[in-house]
């Protein structure tokens, strides 16, 4: 299970800082480069050690990059 948190300094116009199905749609692309694939073969993991910690850095840098500029 991954749960992820975001937070911003202002609202949308329709009062959201992001929609969740834009949140969604992120994370899910982000899940897909990792699931039931050997973490060993990703360029990140063949220069770190595939820990809980750092899968979680890599989930949480790769959603920056998704979400970077934030939708407005």
């Amino acid at each position: 299970m991954v749960e992820v948190e975001v937070k911003g300094e202002k609202l949308g116009p329709i009062g959201l800082l992001i929609d969740f199905k834009d949140l969604k749609k992120a994370l899910k692309k982000v899940l897909s480069e990792l699931d039931h694939k050997l973490l060993n073969d990703l360029p990140f993991f063949k220069e770190n050690n595939p820990s809980s910690e750092l899968i979680a850095f890599y989930i949480f840098k790769r959603l920056e990059e998704e979400l970077s500029p934030f939708p407005e």
